[in-house]
């Protein structure tokens, strides 16, 4: 009966002992106090490396955009755009993450050479989302290809409208995929890559930035990373790995 009462005891002290070890083991190889060591382990950050990474972000430690799915398609479709002069539509979101998207493209496309605008749907006529009559008023100006940002996931019927109408689309967007994609020249999600974007998800501004990063290297991505900060923060994303670098660099 009475190592029945200290067992509980005993387990608590030794967990403390190991904690306590684990929080000096922490500010002793990075040499940050031990306050600072024990918010860090309170927060699920117990490797020293992976510390030495949060508490200083790179942009060194980015992924390679081709690590996700479809990007040389995309990268190489715009290319053909560019080089062939055809006319782009980015189709973005009326909130700031899809603003913010449609503006990192939108700036860097058009700073390179290409024939681009851009396509908000209004919030309250249109709602969110790709809608058919928006293509049509898209095919009559005469576009070529269309890129959404922040949305199309769940644009099956729209995709295929869109080709019917003769316009090329891709899909760039961060929300849930479904059983079924669309049949898009290419479907840019970081969610279709588990394996290396597993514990938290890009905003949507965040997978413009990586296509931008894919077609003109670390340096265009960094001219936009003010507007890849604001819309990362504005849609409430996890501020770990890739968005807290982006967001560090942004601010």
């Amino acid at each position: 009966s009475y190592m029945a009462i200290f067992q509980p005891i005993t387990s608590m002290v030794s967990n403390s002992l190991d904690l306590y070890k684990n929080i000096c083991k922490m500010s002793d190889e990075l040499g940050i106090s031990l306050v600072t060591s024990r918010i860090l382990i309170n927060r699920g950050i117990c490797d020293p490396r992976q510390a030495r990474e949060f508490l200083n972000p790179s942009l060194d430690a980015l992924s390679n955009p081709f690590d996700i799915q479809d990007m040389d398609k995309a990268v190489k479709r715009i290319e053909q755009a560019v080089k062939e002069g055809q006319h782009v539509t980015i189709y973005g979101d009326y909130d700031v993450d899809g603003m913010t998207a449609s503006a990192v493209l939108y700036n860097f496309l058009s700073k390179n050479g290409c024939s681009v605008d851009v396509y908000l749907p209004h919030r309250h006529s249109e709602g969110y989302g790709i809608n058919k009559s928006a293509l049509e008023a898209i095919y009559e100006q005469g576009t070529d290809l269309i890129i959404s940002v922040d949305c199309g996931i769940t644009a099956i019927e729209e995709t295929e409208y869109a080709k019917e109408l003769g316009m090329d689309i891709i899909i760039t967007d961060h929300h849930q995929c479904g059983a079924v994609l669309p049949d898009a020249i290419a479907v840019v999600n970081p969610r279709r890559n588990p394996e290396l974007y597993g514990n938290y998800q890009l905003a949507g501004v965040g997978v413009a930035g990586k296509l931008v990063h894919a077609l003109g290297g670390i340096k265009s991505l960094e001219e936009y990373l003010d507007l890849i900060c604001l819309g990362t923060i504005a849609d409430v994303v996890p501020l770990i790995d890739e968005n807290r670098i982006l967001v560090a660099k942004g601010l």
